[in-house]
């Protein structure tokens, strides 16, 4: 009886353990995910402006080809 109440004891220790850890992990995965959502906008983000730029870039080329053109 002694031995399986031990016995008991542990695998109580070890699932309490467990469930720290599984906790921990939860937390981790947690953060790991609102850090990789904050760098999807921020890239999304650096998109639309590059877009925009790429197309200001176009237009200003655009316009000296007619320039050019007109000489």
């Amino acid at each position: 009886l002694h031995k399986t109440q031990s016995h008991l004891s542990q695998v109580c220790q070890e699932k309490q353990a467990s469930q720290l850890k599984l906790q921990a992990l939860e937390k981790e995965i947690s953060s790991a995910q609102d850090v990789r959502m904050h760098l999807e906008k921020a890239v999304a983000q650096c998109r639309g402006e590059h877009h925009q730029e790429i197309q200001q870039i176009q237009e200003h080329l655009e316009c000296l080809e007619m320039e050019k053109e007109e000489l």
